[in-house]
């Protein structure tokens, strides 16, 4: 009688059983519904839009998914940041160096050599602690009152009163760093990066209010902006989930940047 080289059934699915744990992680993912008002820019109009975002945070990687599709994954170890675009299966990477182990905010040169590739201009931000406290979303928070100036196809002036907790338990560098280079890559908002790393611990709710900021010489045309941006955390969860989703799916070619 020949001799079957198959594995008995029970230990092909022990076999398995291990494959797939192995490539298992434990994540938090917080999940944040982001709003932003209608924007009217002469004829032109940009909907006002309410979104949900996720954010999984991993033990050296960290993802971002935006309700536009937009997807980021930060490598800490390799300290490089992904921007894929799942529509076209191409991505963009940047290399960042973080300028302090305990904030990993962004340094000046990287910012710099990321912001070649931005079509928006630097701009002016300002960030005010308080010893406002209160409770928001279950979470006792402490507030931050964050004022920007970006300039761009329009200048707009933004305040945002920005509620951060400490009492959700994360890897707060990590969090900090997909959150900032999200933000830099999205917008080229690179003065603000070292400013939202003075934001101790996670935002559970950010109130921006714009207003287009007067500029005579502009030829552009008239600006108006329909209320408030926001973003509100709806949700916060521990799951196990596969080391791929750190990394760029199969099938994915670099962006011609």
């Amino acid at each position: 009688m020949s001799r079957s080289n198959t594995l008995p059934l029970s230990l092909t699915l022990t076999v398995s059983l291990f494959l797939v744990v192995s490539s298992l992680d434990a994540a938090t993912r917080l999940t944040y519904q982001t709003s932003r008002p209608k924007v009217t820019i002469g004829s032109m109009v940009q909907p006002a839009a309410i979104e949900t975002s996720k954010v999984w945070l991993g033990q050296d990687a960290a993802r971002m998914e935006k309700g536009d599709g937009s997807i980021y994954i930060f490598d800490r170890k390799s300290s490089v940041a992904y921007h894929l675009f799942p529509k076209f299966e191409i991505y963009e990477s940047t290399s960042f160096i973080p300028s302090d182990p305990d904030t990993t905010s962004v340094s000046t040169e990287a910012n710099m050599m990321a912001g070649l590739s931005q079509l928006t201009e630097t701009p002016n931000a300002q960030i005010e602690s308080t010893s406002d406290t209160a409770t928001v979303g279950g979470y006792l928070c402490r507030k931050f009152l964050l004022s920007e100036i970006k300039t761009g196809m329009i200048i707009v002036h933004k305040t945002s009163e920005v509620w951060s907790t400490t009492a959700i338990e994360v890897d707060f560098a990590l969090y900090r760093a997909i959150m900032n280079i999200s933000e830099l890559i999205a917008s080229g908002d690179y003065a603000v990066l070292d400013n939202l790393a003075k934001i101790d611990g996670v935002f559970v709710r950010r109130i921006g209010t714009i207003e287009p900021a007067p500029d005579p010489d502009s030829l552009m045309p008239k600006v108006t902006i329909g209320g408030n941006d926001s973003i509100e955390l709806l949700k916060v969860e521990t799951l196990t989930v596969p080391d791929s989703l750190f990394v760029i799916p199969p099938g994915y070619t670099k962006s011609l940047e």
